[in-house]
């Protein structure tokens, strides 16, 4: 299987499908059968639930997958039936991912984007490549993958990341890259700029991607100098870099790749054969140059509510190009907002509103297409309600059908409320109604989707007629809603028919209105299966139908103006007497006129005949004599072609020789020069040959072009006799319209002269037949003679040829002298070198000897090197083995340095919170001692006070007067005990006394520094002990 990427850069909307398109075109001419995969990066499931306005129109395939707008192009450039498989999304493969993550597929490993989703990728890829879409058996021999979006986007990554390990997994030869970027033009500079085009490749390549050929989008053809820049700093040959530039239709895009040989160069690089036989003639004549050469308009109003984007209707706009080319006309397409149409009302119209309707009323047909919601719903209803009323040919699609039945039950019926449950949900009358097995939650891929049958319930029907088929229909469908199934018998007794049903006949498929001149609608959607070459029949029947209407309602204007004037002529020549008093014989009259008339119609109808006859009998004699000019020179194609044959097999035995000799020798080891000289042989026997085969080349384009310019002459004979049939039309034509006004301006005046002026005509007429007779005998004999004079110039050419042939075949000998000259020279400079290589192979053979003496001596040096080698390796790796267990035993020791020093440090905590306890238990009963010891002391002391001294102690006392406290100011304060002196004796008393306060103050305080001293001593010991 052989692939083909084709990537984007720059911005997004370049023609990546058309490209990708393309290349399956030219790959398909060339022999090979080809598939298609799209990739679009968002996380969307699929493309059914995208708004037409962001991402274009969604295209519905056979399994009912609902894909991007892409892969309608690859159905229609290469007629295929694809998947919804041909479309991969990021939501595809990111769900596929998470199903098999739940499963167990992955069996607990962690699932990462590298390598589980870009495996997930590949193998989509590589599966999805086998499927056969072209209707034959077996996997296509080309898979053309294109990746949405442009090269950088995070989205994308995966996928770049994927298709880069798939390049090397699926091997060189069997991946091709062609990179779409844009070579803008500055309109102040007007200069082709290739630094977007740059950027845009060195970003590809930094992710591991290398484009093999460029394929670049312009307004105008690249210039030879921005060829080779870009094939400079983009690293490809000049001849890969490709110019997409803009032409007249995207039919001309494969033609532009053919013109820059880019079906050889993606040959090349897949080795692909089949480059040589590719012929794009057919694609050319048929599609491309036959669409640029439509001139006969036709005007197909489209009222829809996307006009703002026609990729939202690409696939209706193909559909009636594709009718176009089928009836030579030139399409012309009248976009018509459908809200445009509604009235603003407030008593006045926009200029809008007024452009709509006119647009619409110019158009020769009205098409309403497939929609969802509310906006522009009574726009539609009003335009189906115009062509039904102005007799326009209208074709309704999906929702089209769907307003046909709202505008039919509204203005024919009746019921003015008639409306779609989809539009208003508490509708009265409900005329279209949502689908039972539809669901009210999920709007993504749960409508009625795919190819589905449609059985005919007649035979006698336009639909059936058109199909060419007379049981069923199969197209594809998308919809939710239907026509209400209570509602068919009313508006079938009505008129409206439906003539086209599903398999179980409740659901109603196509209708038409009986008695209009093309009225048809169908639920499913029938341009999603046009091709260029089947285009859709309801959309050719649209086209043909009007075109045929133009010419049908002529006809009847003519017919029923040939009605009116005999009838008034009855009226005015009947038996009886008219008020006037005209006599009898006027109708007599009358009639001998209108036969005449008649006469004279039916005798140029026969000169007519004979002369299609002539010009008949003319073409099959020139049709003889062109078969027999063409079994001629066949002949003589077939003689030249078997001589130069025999030739060229002569010419060719040497090289043949050449190369068997060349076979032997392969064994013996040839020197870089004389192989050098043996392909030079080589090659110029291959361009002796070449020669040979572009002078058979040339012969038979001498030969091709003396056919064309034949088939030409042929052609403007043809139309010669064309010329000469419509001339003769436009004499009926003129015929029946001076019957016509005559008939119409006879009055009262003109029935007394009429036998007179009767007769007067009779007499030109025959004169005017006579001279037209002879001048069509005259055109026919001219005829003969340019046919006489066409048989000569042939004759001449045929001597012409002879003549040329003759002078082709001397050059041939002359050639074929000179290639045997050649031949002779090539066996000679054979021998001579085969006599060189029998001596250079003996030198050979010395030298041979001599490098494996040396050979051997290095074979031993590096015997002895690897033994060296080998025990540094053995001492290295015991000195690893050791440094690993002298690390074990670090690790170990460390671990049982940490556990101890953990266990310490819990220790210390503890006994630290011990000792806090403690040593706030030891303060608090030292401080009640103290407390004590206080109490005592001075107990002691008042005892001794009051005992020996005889004092008695008072509590101090609060002055009560100025006097009181200045008597109160010499007592001695001390402690609690107030003491007042009295004598000399008592002041010695109290010296002793306050002798011993001081005494037993200083006790005290020792008493306590021993006790805090102990305290102290007692801590820093249960410190110590802590640390």
């Amino acid at each position: 299987m052989k692939y083909v990427l084709v990537s984007g850069g720059v911005v997004s909307g370049l023609g990546k499908g058309v490209t990708a398109s393309s290349i399956g075109v030219i790959l398909k001419h060339c022999g090979h059968r080809v598939t298609s995969i799209k990739i679009d990066p968002y996380l969307n499931t699929d493309a059914g639930t995208m708004s037409p306005f962001e991402h274009g129109e969604v295209f519905v395939l056979d399994d009912g997958g609902e894909v991007d707008l892409d892969l309608g192009n690859y159905e229609r450039f290469l007629d295929v039936t694809l998947t919804r498989d041909n479309n991969l999304t990021t939501g595809k493969v990111y769900q596929g991912v998470i199903e098999r993550e739940r499963r167990g597929d992955y069996l607990g490993k962690t699932v990462q984007v590298v390598p589980h989703v870009t495996d997930a990728i590949q193998e989509w890829i590589e599966r999805v490549a086998h499927i056969p879409v072209d209707g034959r058996d077996g996997p296509a021999d080309v898979c053309v993958i294109e990746l949405g979006g442009t090269v950088g986007d995070i989205e994308s990554m995966p996928f770049i990341e994927a298709l880069r390990q798939f390049q090397f997994k699926v091997g060189p030869g069997n991946f091709c890259c062609v990179h779409v970027s844009l070579v803008p033009v500055l309109g102040v500079v007007g200069e082709q700029k290739t630094k977007p085009t740059q950027h845009s490749v060195a970003v590809l390549r930094s992710l591991g991607l290398s484009p093999h050929l460029l394929a670049c989008r312009s307004q105008e053809p690249l210039s030879d100098a921005v060829r080779e820049k870009l094939a400079l700093f983009c690293q490809v040959p000049a001849n890969h870099v490709l110019n997409m530039f803009d032409v007249s239709n995207i039919w001309h895009v494969p033609l532009v790749l053919e013109a820059q040989g880019a079906h050889e160069s993606v040959c090349n690089i897949l080795r692909l054969g089949g480059s040589s036989n590719m012929n794009l003639t057919g694609w050319r004549t048929t599609l491309a140059e036959r669409w640029d050469g439509l001139a006969v308009s036709l005007k197909i109003a489209m009222v829809g509510k996307y006009t703002g984007l026609s990729d939202a209707y690409l696939s209706v706009l193909k559909a009636l190009q594709h009718a176009c080319l089928a009836i030579n006309r030139r399409l012309e397409v009248q976009w018509i907002e459908a809200s445009d149409l509604e009235d603003p009302g407030k008593g006045h119209k926009s200029k809008a509103h007024e452009e709509a309707w006119a647009r619409l009323k110019s158009a020769d047909g009205i098409l309403v297409p497939g929609g969802f919601g509310t906006r522009g719903v009574e726009g539609k209803v009003l335009a189906a309600h115009y062509a039904r009323t102005a007799n326009k040919p209208y074709l309704g699609i999906c929702l089209g059908m769907q307003i046909a039945v709202i505008e039919f039950a509204r203005n024919v019926l009746g019921l003015a409320d008639a409306n779609s449950a989809e539009f208003d949900a508490a509708t009265p009358t409900p005329v279209v109604v949502f689908m039972p097995e539809g669901s009210t939650t999920h709007k993504g891929g749960t409508m009625r989707l795919g190819t589905r049958r449609t059985i005919l319930e007649t035979v006698d029907c336009v639909s059936a007629k058109l199909y060419q088929a007379d049981r069923y229909v199969d197209e594809r469908h998308r919809h939710r809603y239907e026509v209400n199934p209570t509602m068919v018998a009313a508006l079938e007794e009505r008129g409206l028919r439906f003539v086209g049903k599903d398999e179980t006949g409740q659901r109603m498929e196509i209708l038409e209105l009986a008695g209009h001149v093309f009225y048809v609608a169908s639920q499913f959607h029938p341009e999603f299966k046009s091709r260029p070459n089947r285009p859709s029949a309801l959309f050719l029947g649209l086209l043909m139908e009007e075109e045929l209407s133009t010419q049908g309602a002529r006809d009847q204007r003519i017919a029923a103006r040939r009605e009116r004037v005999r009838k008034r002529w009855q009226a005015l020549h009947g038996g009886a007497e008219t008020p006037d008093g005209a006599a009898p014989g006027d109708a007599k009259a009358g009639q001998t006129h209108l036969q005449q008339l008649e006469q004279s119609r039916q005798r140029l109808a026969r000169a007519r005949e004979g002369a299609e006859q002539e010009a008949t009998a003319v073409s099959l004699a020139g049709v003889r004599r062109e078969d027999e000019r063409r079994t001629l020179i066949e002949s003589k194609k077939q003689a030249l072609v078997g001589t130069l044959r025999t030739e060229s097999r002569d010419s060719a035995g040497a090289v043949a020789t050449l190369t068997a000799h060349w076979a032997q020798l392969m064994d013996i080891e040839v020197p870089q020069d004389l192989q050098q000289a043996l392909q030079a042989q080589q090659a110029k026997c291959e361009v002796v040959l070449g020669r040979k085969g572009a002078i058979i080349e040339a012969a038979r384009n001498i030969l091709k072009a003396q056919d064309d310019e034949y088939v030409a002459t042929l052609r403007a004979q043809a139309e010669d006799v064309d010329t000469l049939l419509t001339c003769m039309a436009s004499q009926v034509a003129a015929l029946d319209k001076q019957r016509a006004t005559e008939a119409t301006h006879m009055s009262s005046a003109y029935r007394q002269a009429h036998q007179s002026a009767a007769r007067s005509s009779k007499a030109e007429m025959e004169a005017l037949l006579e001279a037209r007779s002879a001048s069509e005998q005259a055109y026919i004999d001219r005829v003969i003679a340019t046919s006489e004079e066409s048989q000569n110039t042939l004759q001449e050419q045929r001597t012409a040829d002879a003549e040329e042939f003759k002078v082709l075949k001397r050059r041939l000998e002359e050639q074929l002298h000179s290639l045997e000259a050649e031949a002779g020279i090539m066996r000679a400079t054979y021998q001579v070198n085969t006599e060189k290589l029998v001596y250079n192979c003996r030198v050979l053979g010395e030298r041979a000897q001599e490098s494996a003496a040396v050979l051997s001596q290095q074979k031993r040096r590096l015997a002895r090197q690897r033994d060296v080698l080998s025990g540094i390796k053995q001492r290295y790796a015991e000195a690893e083995r050791r440094s690993a267990e002298e690390n074990l035993r670090t690790t170990d020791e460390y671990r049982r340095t940490s556990s101890a020093l953990t266990d310490l440090q819990d220790k210390f905590r503890r006994f630290q919170e011990a000792d806090v306890a403690k040593r706030g238990a030891v303060c608090s009963l030292k401080t009640a001692e103290l407390e004590a010891l206080g109490r005592q002391l001075l107990d002691a002391d008042r005892f001794v006070h009051e005992r020996q001294l005889g004092w008695s102690w008072r509590p101090p006392q609060e002055p009560t007067s100025p006097r009181g406290a200045a008597a109160a100011q010499p007592a001695l304060v001390r402690g609690q005990l107030v003491m007042a002196p009295e004598s000399a004796d008592a002041e010695r008393r109290w010296d002793s006394l306050q002798r011993v306060d001081v005494q037993g103050q200083v006790v005290c305080e020792q008493l306590i520094h021993r006790e805090l001293c102990l305290l102290m001593d007692s801590c820093k010991g249960s410190s110590a002990l802590c640390a």
